[in-house]
């Protein structure tokens, strides 16, 4: 049996909540846009990530083997300018990097990044009241 990577019942349902009706017909095509977007890019998929607000995540691993995240949304111009936001903030080495974009598709690879140190965890001189 193939394991079913996107839930489209609940990406509908909470994609419909936050941008409308409009976006159910988008919906019900991400288990083709995922299989398309991970054939072009040599992804190889690996489990779904919680749930966005506005947006299906996916793990996946580059041809290479650096583990990535998949992340589709239905308002493309959205996820366009989230890619170009975190480009600007790449020389920062706080966000993770863009491997690749596509704005028609709404869609974007990212550089998988674990958690980091909880504030709680972290030295007093480090926490930003402390700045």
């Amino acid at each position: 049996m193939k394991r079913r990577l996107v839930d489209v019942e609940s990406v509908t349902a909470r994609s419909v909540r936050r941008f409308g009706p409009r976006v159910a017909e988008w919906c019900v095509g991400t288990p083709d846009l995922v299989a398309r977007l991970t054939s072009r890019c040599g992804l190889s998929l690996g489990g779904p990530l919680p749930d966005g607000a506005s947006s299906v995540t996916l793990r996946c691993r580059w041809p290479d083997g650096t583990p990535t995240v998949l992340k589709i949304g239905p308002e493309r111009a959205l996820l366009a300018e989230q890619a170009r936001m975190l480009g600007w903030f790449a020389a920062s080495g706080r966000v993770p990097s863009v491997l690749a974009v596509d704005e028609e598709a709404g869609a974007m690879v990212l550089e998988e990044i674990g958690p980091g140190t909880p504030a709680e965890n972290m030295p007093a001189a480090s926490l930003p009241q402390q700045w």
